[in-house]
């Protein structure tokens, strides 16, 4: 909004104004989602006093009902971001932050999980916001990002927490409130989209509730000053996952021998990327205007320890001669083999093999199911050793399979840890699922008595015992205990 003047607020107090306040700018009593930025310029504002020149209310409390927002009120009010440039006073009232020159200057709500704004930004209680006047006023704008899941109507992933590291910021997001009605019920269905207000060229980690969506898409938005921001995420799970930036794939940062990971993010360009195995995360650098998405893949994750030094493999040839030699043992192309870690004891490599992206998504499942059984077969018939050039100490692998709300699943040991190459472990029969073996009424029984056998063998030698247990606590059959 350009050359607009604002007449004649010289009061905050007006009696026959909703909750008796008036100000220029407020929100909407339905705005719980995202309140976009909102860019002004050539604002005059003319017998206007301070108190009344905004007023961005928090969430009401009654949003926090399962009917609208769940747990806590949506966050979509704490994240608005008004920029003002060129702004002018006149009249005998007059906001603060006007002067004998023009003015620029931001303003931005109270966050969630957080009594502070940024530097250079003081709180105007009449307003419930914030007003910025310091030099990083104009890296102040908004981050977007949304599940792409097929379930991010139905599956819960919030809170979402925003913390800036090193610490300073912190803001506490709320997925958008559910607005659909089906007869006299609501429909359950919120979006996992977070619009959240963030300060550029800073970092920051982005931790979800349970399991991170597989696919998501972030947007920071342009109209701000800074070159970027880094986002962190961290996976419960080892995963297969890569960035596209207007569809086009960015590959992870070069290998780094030193700390046996794809180099740090040195923060060059848009959706620049690595994935750090061991620790499952994912770090990507993001500059205004600029969309990224992350995709997951459908893969077979592994891990293999080996008996050999660092030295030994990198001078072996590192993590290209071990792709190639699973590539060939799987008669796959070498570019489908991708090494996330390598670290001491003795030397463990983390790995995935992904499916062909070329092929349909049943394709791709097929050839997860296969490849699985292939390596399985390599490892638990004691082959592997000859294959990667040193003795095999313990292997398991994992399926990610790419689904809503999924990442690697629970590994399945091939070779266990404390045995040799020659061992050769049962056969693998569902390694998709990878559902855990069943445990049976009679194990459950055995493995009850073998708890219950101290005490019980006591109370035989000691009757005393039961008898003091009897005074403590009235035993009633088919109902509750009751207290003495």
């Amino acid at each position: 909004m350009a050359d607009v003047a604002f007449h004649g607020f010289k009061t905050r107090s007006v009696p026959d104004c909703k909750n008796d306040v008036q100000a220029v700018f407020g929100l909407h009593d339905s705005a719980a989602d995202h309140i976009g930025m909102q860019f002004f310029s050539g604002v005059v504002f003319d017998d206007v006093t301070n108190d009344a020149v905004a007023y961005i209310r928090s969430p009401p409390g009654k949003w926090a009902t399962i009917d609208d927002c769940g747990e806590f009120p949506c966050t979509g009010p704490q994240n608005v971001v008004m920029k003002f440039k060129k702004v002018t006073c006149t009249g005998t009232e007059k906001p603060g932050f006007c002067g004998e020159t023009e003015a620029d200057f931001t303003v931005v709500s109270t966050r969630k999980g957080d009594s502070t704004a940024y530097d250079g930004c003081t709180l105007n209680a009449a307003w419930n916001a914030f007003l910025c006047t310091g030099a990083n006023k104009d890296k102040i704008g908004q981050l977007i990002f949304e599940s792409l899941d097929s379930d991010t109507l139905d599956r819960s992933v919030q809170p979402v927490d925003v913390i800036a590291t090193p610490k300073g910021y912190r803001n506490i997001l709320n997925s958008m409130m559910d607005h659909v009605w089906d007869g006299f019920y609501t429909g359950q269905t919120r979006l996992s989209r977070f619009p959240v207000q963030i300060e550029n060229d800073k970092d920051y980690n982005v931790l979800f509730t349970g399991t991170p969506p597989g696919k998501m898409r972030f947007l920071l938005k342009e109209g701000i000053e800074g070159k970027g921001i880094f986002l962190r995420i961290r996976y419960a799970d080892s995963g297969a996952y890569q960035v596209t930036v207007g569809g086009k794939v960015e590959p992870f940062n070069e290998w780094n021998a030193d700390i046996g990971q794809y180099a740090p993010v040195r923060k060059t360009h848009c959706g620049e990327n690595r994935y750090v195995g061991q620790k499952n995360f994912m770090e990507f650098y993001i500059t205004p205007g600029c969309e990224v998405t992350i995709v997951p893949k459908k893969a077979v994750m592994g891990n293999v320890r080996m008996q050999q030094t660092l030295t030994s493999f990198y001078s072996d040839g590192g993590t290209s001669k071990f792709s190639d030699r699973i590539s060939s043992a799987l008669g796959i192309h070498a570019s489908r083999v991708k090494v996330v870690a390598v670290y001491e004891g003795s030397v463990v490599v983390e790995y995935s093999i992904e499916a062909d992206e070329e092929a349909t998504e049943s394709a791709q499942l097929t050839q997860v199911t296969q490849l699985s059984k292939t390596l399985t077969n390599l490892f638990t018939s004691g082959s592997a050793a000859a294959i990667l050039g040193a003795p095999v100490l313990s292997a398991d692998i994992s399926a990610s399979i790419g689904s809503a709300g999924s990442g690697g699943s629970s590994g399945l040991e091939l070779v266990p840890q404390a045995a040799s190459t020659s061992t050769t472990a049962a056969a693998l029969t569902d390694t998709i699922s990878n559902t855990q073996k069943e445990i049976g009424i009679g194990e459950t029984i055995l493995a009850t008595a073998t708890l219950l056998a101290p005490m019980l063998y006591a109370m035989t030698k000691k009757p005393e015992v039961v008898e003091q247990l009897q005074e403590l606590y009235e035993v009633n059959f088919l109902g509750e205990g009751r207290k003495r």
